[in-house]
């Protein structure tokens, strides 16, 4: 091995990568080779130069047609650098090659929802539960792709699956009480909110969803505590003043409610 590549991994490794990147620039400069181009793509993307990464990525395969790493990472900075059509191609290519990698197929998953295959993304979805089982946080993040976009059915599932993997996650718990009561599910809401939020006391989305059951349940005096909480801790929430003018312009409510404040 070339004194220079070792240089640049250990560089890289203890996160000194300005100077691994010139390093490996020095080595493929006068000795370019497919492993080269690899480390220094590698180096680029995470340091956010995915121009840059994607160049030394597609340099390695012309080195090495069948290097698969730098297949792999190619279509994820294709996806990084919002190219989402070029993504999906490079990565279903791939298949079923990348389906035990939950990176690949978050970034999959999430150029096949930016392009409008939703049946696609589902079933991508669908194999991180199997792939993230040492990784609980990966499904989570799949979980919150499909919630970002409405997916609030299908989402339930791999959030339940998230919730048992992820038992301390306020996130989980919100996730799944926010899909339950976007299809209706309602009855199992509170009890996910309340752990939510036992976990994570300020976590705002939480005390938002939290609010908007009490105000349907006419709980009033318990929306306006949950709304000025949400206020204490990002005072320009505009839904939350919203809401909580909302509360304040009822009618005389009954002394049990009216006595909060």
């Amino acid at each position: 091995m070339d004194p220079r590549f070792r240089q640049a991994v250990e560089q890289a490794q203890a996160g000194r990568l300005a100077e691994a990147e010139a390093s490996v620039r020095s080595l493929v400069s006068n000795h370019p080779s497919p492993d080269g181009y690899r480390l220094l793509g590698f180096i680029c993307e995470n340091q956010g130069k995915l121009d840059q990464a994607e160049q030394a990525y597609r340099e390695s395969l012309t080195l090495n047609p069948g290097l698969e790493f730098s297949k792999i990472r190619l279509g994820i900075v294709y996806c990084k650098g919002r190219k989402y059509t070029q993504c999906v191609d490079s990565l279903q290519q791939l298949q079923p090659g990348i389906d035990a990698i939950p990176e690949a197929l978050f970034y999959l998953c999430q150029a096949l929802l930016e392009t409008g295959q939703s049946s696609r993304a589902l079933q991508v979805a669908a194999k991180m539960e199997q792939a993230a089982r040492s990784d609980p946080e990966a499904l989570l993040s799949v979980c919150r792709l499909l919630t970002e976009r409405g997916l609030y059915r299908e989402s339930v599932p791999l959030l339940t699956r998230s919730v048992e993997r992820l038992p301390q996650s306020g996130e989980a718990h919100y996730l799944l009480a926010l899909a339950l009561s976007r299809t209706g599910r309602i009855d199992r809401v509170g009890p996910l909110l309340d752990k939510a939020l036992l976990l994570q006391p300020n976590f705002v989305p939480a005390l938002l969803l939290q609010a908007m059951g009490q105000l349907e349940a006419k709980k009033l005096s318990e929306a306006k505590q949950s709304l000025g909480k949400v206020l204490e801790l990002q005072p320009c929430t505009t839904v939350a003043s919203t809401w909580r003018s909302w509360v304040a312009s009822r009618k005389p409510r009954p002394i049990s409610e009216s006595s909060s404040p």
